[in-house]
C-alpha cells in the first residue's frame, strides 16, 4: 500500500482514498481542525508568525490591496514585514529554501499524490484584517492552510472551460496570449458564478482545483500557507517528446533561412518548411503514451527489454588492468573536481569482449542490438552489464523515443 501519510493528515479525518476518489483534482474540499493535528512542517519554528518568516525571507514578493482590487506589484529586496505593517497583503511565491523540511515534504506530497517530482511549491499568503485577495482563479491546484488569525474564503467553479493552462487570471487584468485558444465559450466572468463560504481557522484545510473563482477576506489579521501543484499537461509533456524526436533531424533543426526576405527567397524557404512538415505525422506516431511520463532510470532500468537504449556518456572511459587471475575494469568518469573511479570490476573471461565493444561504443544503441552482436551471452546477463554501467555514469539511459525513418 502507498504511503500516504502526509496527504492523509490534510485530509482527515475523510480517509484519504476518499479524497482521492471524490474530490482530487475536480472537486472543493475543506477540512477542519487543530493546527497540531497537521504535518509538523506547519509548526516549524520558522512558520510561527508571519513576522518570524519575514526576518528571513530574501527575494521576490507581490503586493497589493485586495479590498480594492486585484491588482499586484512585484518586488524585491523590500521588508516582507514592511509592506504588511502598512496594511497591505503579501504574498511570498516560494518559501521552501527559509522553511527546513519543506522540499522533502513537498516531494513526499508529490508521490502520495501521484504526480511528478518538482510539480509543486510552497507559497505563504498574509493578509491584515480587513483585507484579502480579490476575486481570481489560478492555473494550478492549490492547498490552503490556514496558520494564524481567521479569514473567510469564497469559492465557485469556473464555467467557461476546464483545466485553465497559464498563470492566475482576475476580472478587469489583461488576458494573456494562451488563453485565446482556450476560449470558445468566452472570457471568464465571475460576475454570475454562484459562491460559497468556507471558514478559515488555523489548522483548516482548503483544496481549491485550477480554475476556481476565488476570493478571501481577512476577518483577523491573517497568515496561510498555500501549496501549490502544477504538474506538466498532456501538452506539455508531448511537446517535449516531440522536439527531442524532431531534434534528431537536421532539416527540423535548420533554421528557416530566407523566411522573410524577397519574394522567391521567402518562397524556397517555405518549400523546404513544407518538405520537412510532410514528416509530422510519422514523427507524431513515434510518441507513446510511456514517453509523456517516462519513469525514473532505476526504474527503467528494472525493465530492460530490447528496444531500450544507451549510449555512451561524454567524458567517460573504461581502463582494464590485469590483476591476480583475472580481468578488472575500471570506470573513470571526469567532473568539476576531476576523474574519479565510478565502479570497479572484475571481468569474467567470456564477458571481456563485450565491455571492450563498449569501451570502444560512441554512438546510441539498443540492448538488443549488443545481444545480438554477442549472442553467446544470456539476455539477462547483458541487461545486468547495462544496469552497472548506466549507474556508474558510464552509460546515459535514454529517455525519449527514436524518430523513424519517414
Amino acid at each position: 500500500m502507498a504511503v500516504t501519510a502526509l496527504l492523509g493528515a490534510l485530509v482527515a479525518p475523510v480517509p484519504v482514498q476518499e479524497f482521492l476518489s471524490d474530490f482530487w483534482p475536480e472537486r472543493v474540499f475543506h477540512a477542519h481542525g487543530p493546527l497540531s493535528r497537521l504535518p509538523a512542517l506547519f509548526s516549524s519554528s520558522e512558520l510561527l508568525s508571519f513576522r518570524v518568516l519575514s526576518s528571513s525571507y530574501q527575494g521576490w514578493l507581490g503586493f497589493g490591496k485586495g479590498s480594492q482590487g486585484p491588482r499586484m506589484v512585484s518586488v524585491q529586496q523590500v521588508s516582507p514585514m514592511h509592506l504588511y505593517e502598512m496594511g497591505l497583503s503579501v504574498y511570498l511565491p516560494d518559501i521552501s529554501s527559509n522553511v527546513p523540511g519543506a522540499e522533502a515534504f513537498l516531494r513526499q506530497l508529490e508521490a502520495e499524490l501521484g504526480i511528478g517530482s518538482g510539480s509543486s511549491r510552497i507559497t505563504v499568503w498574509a493578509s491584515p484584517k480587513d483585507d484579502g485577495a480579490a476575486t481570481h482563479f489560478d492555473g494550478e491546484d492549490v492547498f490552503s492552510i490556514q496558520l494564524a488569525g481567521s479569514k473567510r474564503f469564497e469559492v465557485a467553479p469556473m464555467q467557461e472551460y476546464a483545466y485553465p493552462y497559464g498563470p492566475q487570471f482576475a476580472p478587469g487584468t489583461a488576458v494573456f496570449d494562451d488563453m485565446y485558444p482556450q476560449l470558445e465559450k468566452g472570457f471568464p466572468d465571475a460576475e454570475g458564478a454562484k459562491f460559497q463560504a468556507v471558514e478559515m481557522k488555523p489548522g483548516s484545510v482548503l483544496f481549491i482545483p485550477r480554475g476556481t473563482w476565488h476570493r478571501t477576506t481577512a476577518a483577523q489579521d491573517s497568515f496561510a500557507i498555500s501549496i501549490g501543484i502544477r504538474p506538466p499537461s498532456v501538452m506539455e509533456s508531448f511537446l517535449e517528446q516531440l522536439r527531442y524526436l524532431l531534434l534528431q533531424d537536421p532539416e527540423w533543426r535548420r533554421p528557416l533561412y530566407g523566411v522573410h526576405g524577397s519574394g522567391s527567397q521567402r518562397q524556397r524557404a517555405l518549400e523546404r518548411a513544407r518538405k520537412v512538415l510532410e514528416t509530422a505525422p510519422c514523427a507524431i506516431q513515434a510518441i507513446s503514451t510511456g514517453d509523456l511520463a517516462p519513469l525514473p532510470t532505476v526504474e527503467r532500468l528494472k525493465n530492460i527489454d530490447g528496444e531500450t537504449r544507451f549510449q555512451r556518456e561524454l567524458g567517460t572511459r573504461i581502463e582494464f588492468t590485469q590483476g591476480e587471475g583475472a580481468e578488472i575494469l575500471h570506470v573513470m568518469v571526469s567532473s568539476h573536481a576531476g576523474e574519479e573511479c565510478t565502479l570497479k570490476l572484475n571481468i569474467p573471461q567470456q564477458y571481456s569482449v563485450i565491455f571492450r565493444w563498449l569501451a570502444q561504443s560512441e554512438v546510441a544503441f539498443t540492448a538488443r542490438s549488443i545481444a545480438d552482436r554477442f549472442p553467446e551471452v544470456p539476455f539477462e546477463q547483458h541487461q545486468k552489464i547495462l544496469d552497472a554501467l548506466t549507474r556508474a555514469r558510464y552509460l546515459r539511459l535514454l529517455w525519449f523515443p527514436r524518430l523513424p525513418r519517414c
